[in-house]
């Protein structure tokens, strides 16, 4: 007689299987509508994310050690090549550039010392004279004099009077001839830069003398540069240098100053010099010049009989 068992339910569907079929793992109930199998996945997720993690920061580390390796291999390049120069050079040719180096560096250190103790230095002095106005203190200086001068004319000492006075002038002599002599020099300035740009680019620019003369602009000025002059910011010229005497101004028939290449063509005519500057102009074609011939074609005469040479005789 056989007997049956029967299963648990659960049991029975968890081991059930069906050939071709998907093999489903059921979970016991808990009663909250979760069961093993969440767990299950939840631990499958975290180990992916960590393997996926693992391998970006194995990628990561990978990289960098390879940028490492390059700059390293770079430097080591550098260094070798640096040895292989320094390899060529003699010993005391190392030493010496060595000590040339060192002296540089420490001639640099010694300035930058003195350039700090200098500023340090001058910062200290001015903090004496902080909150000083300064057109107030040559008021009062001022004021001080004179209040001395003053004293000394009631006293009547005449000869510290002179010599106070003699002072102040010197004083205002100095400073007056410092400014005009600073006058003078950012006017020479101004001068030079007239000059350029009216005669000396007037001769730059001449065609006459690159034309005609076999002297370079910058020779012909130096030779004729004293005959022209700048009024009121032209260019004048004058059939004298500015050492002759009574030199009059090249002028038009309207009396205006010749533009420059005709003033400059006059000053060298009338050089004695002249055959020497000017360039040999030589005439294409020259002594081979021919004159047309005109021929004259001879007429062809027919024979004639004796009769009409007795007619053309008579119509001649």
């Amino acid at each position: 007689m056989k007997t049956t068992t029967f299963a648990p339910a659960g049991h029975y569907a968890s081991s059930m299987k069906i050939p071709g079929m998907p093999q489903i793992m059921f979970s016991a109930e808990t009663g909250s509508g979760t069961g093993a199998g969440d767990a299950d996945a939840i631990a499958a997720a975290a180990a992916a994310a960590s393997v996926e993690k693992h391998a970006q920061e194995t990628a990561a580390a990978e990289a960098a050690a390879a940028e490492a390796a390059a700059a390293k291999e770079l430097q080591d390049a550098e260094d070798a090549a640096a040895a292989q120069a320094e390899a060529g050079k003699d010993a005391k040719t190392l030493a010496d550039e060595k000590v040339k180096l060192l002296r540089e560096v420490m001639d640099k250190k010694n300035k930058l010392k003195e350039a700090t103790a200098a500023t340090t230095a001058a910062q200290e002095a001015l903090k004496a004279f902080e909150g000083v106005d300064v057109a107030k203190y040559r008021e009062l200086i001022k004021k001080e004099q004179d209040a001395e001068l003053a004293a000394a004319e009631a006293k009547g000492d005449f000869e510290a009077v002179k010599a106070a006075m003699a002072t102040a002038h010197g004083a205002e002599k100095k400073t007056l001839e410092e400014r005009i002599a600073d006058l003078e020099g950012k006017l020479g300035e101004k001068d030079k830069t007239i000059d350029a740009l009216t005669i000396g680019n007037d001769f730059g620019q001449s065609t006459y003398i690159k034309d005609t003369l076999t002297l370079t602009p910058a020779k012909a000025r130096q030779l004729y540069g004293d005959h022209f002059e700048v009024k009121d910011g032209k260019t004048v010229a004058y059939d004298k240098p500015k050492s002759a005497a009574s030199r009059n101004p090249l002028i038009d028939a309207s009396g205006n100053p010749l533009v420059f290449d005709e003033a400059f063509k006059r000053i060298i005519e009338a050089d004695p010099d002249k055959e020497t500057l000017l360039k040999a102009k030589v005439t294409p074609g020259s002594n081979s010049n021919s004159t047309q011939v005109k021929t004259t074609e001879k007429k062809v005469v027919a024979a004639r009989s004796g009769l009409d040479r007795i007619r053309a005789s008579f119509r001649d």
